[in-house]
């Protein structure tokens, strides 16, 4: 619970995430709050994993480019 809340803090997209409701939102409407925790860890790793299969910093702007 500690590294979600502290990747909510400091990422600027999962703090929007959480500051447009969402978070609150899911839960309202009977989704189990560990699955959307779990979504936002998800977030999390795939961030994680791009970054580090592509060897690039992460860049708060990137945007993915579609073909």
């Amino acid at each position: 619970m500690l590294i979600k809340e502290n990747v909510i803090q400091h990422c600027k997209e999962l703090k929007e995430y959480r500051a447009a409701n969402r978070y609150q939102r899911k839960v309202g409407e009977g989704k189990n709050e560990m699955l959307v925790i779990n979504n936002v860890c998800n977030k999390l790793v795939h961030r994680i994993f791009g970054c580090v299969s592509r060897r690039e910093k992460y860049n708060e702007n990137y945007k993915q480019a579609f073909a």
